[in-house]
């Protein structure tokens, strides 16, 4: 994939109508290219910029009943008699497409620009995640630097991030640490520590916590995973794997160097 090529996914990327195929490949390029990681950025700062500023206003009901009473429809009298829910649901699928019509005028009058996320910002971060593990896993680019010993690992981060994630090798608990990589999650560089539980790979994901107190381990599922997530020392962890829940459990435990979280019940 050429940057022409990524730079019209990222649109759909991030207007969340992007296919499955065309996001492992877009997530692969953008592993190697920080031009359009950057262009990422830019763009979901625009949407965030446009979705904190912008004014909203709440269209009338009255407007769409004389939007809907405009509307030739030969069956409104029965439909109300035999199902008022299905003439409800006719009405609108019929005066919407006329109305987002209206309303795409009205933005493109005025110049502005905005982007339709439709999915919350956990749900968002979490897709990111899953994208990422298995980009790591089918991209054949799973470390940048491959080493059990945390004195090669930790300090090959210096310079590429502004953190130094603690990194332990965890061998001898069951969790032979493989190397590290830098990715990125939310436009913004995550060091990566990989570790592996027999045959299973699992990411952990270091960033900057936004909040500087703990947070205890959470577990919840996507797409198949496991993801677990807590914070302490100033630091954010993500890990995923499809490990078990007693398994992820324990990594957490190990590389909170011995503050053992509390897990909450798979989601």
């Amino acid at each position: 994939m050429d940057c022409d090529e990524a730079r019209r996914l990222l649109h759909r990327l991030l207007d969340l109508e992007i296919e499955p195929a065309d996001r492992v490949r877009l997530e692969a390029h953008l592993a190697v290219c920080a031009s359009c990681v950057a262009a990422r950025a830019a763009l979901h700062r625009l949407g965030e910029a446009v979705r904190g500023g912008a004014s909203r206003y709440r269209a009338p009901d009255s407007l769409a009943a004389r939007i809907a009473a405009s509307l030739p429809d030969d069956t409104v009298g029965k439909e109300r008699a035999r199902a008022p829910a299905r003439l409800s649901r006719a009405r609108s699928s019929r005066w919407l497409p006329l109305a987002a019509s209206v309303m795409l005028t009205a933005l493109v009058s005025s110049g502005l620009t905005f982007t339709w996320t439709g999915q919350s910002d956990e749900s968002r971060a979490d897709d990111e995640v899953v994208a990422a593990h298995i980009r790591s896993l089918m991209a054949d680019h799973l470390t940048d630097v491959a080493s059990s010993d945390q004195h090669t690992v930790r300090p090959w981060f210096s310079g590429r991030i502004d953190l130094a994630p603690p990194v332990r090798d965890l061998a001898a608990d069951g969790f032979p640490l493989v190397g590290g990589r830098l990715d990125y999650l939310d436009g913004r560089a995550s060091a990566a520590l990989v570790y592996r539980h027999g045959p299973h790979v699992i990411n952990v994901f270091v960033r900057p916590a936004a909040d500087t107190g703990a947070m205890p381990l959470t577990l919840h599922s996507r797409q198949g995973y496991l993801i677990g997530a807590w914070s302490g020392g100033g630091l954010a962890y993500t890990a995923i794997s499809d490990v078990g829940v007693d398994e992820m459990t324990r990594l957490a435990s190990l590389l909170a160097a011995g503050t053992v979280p509390t897990p909450g019940p798979p989601g």
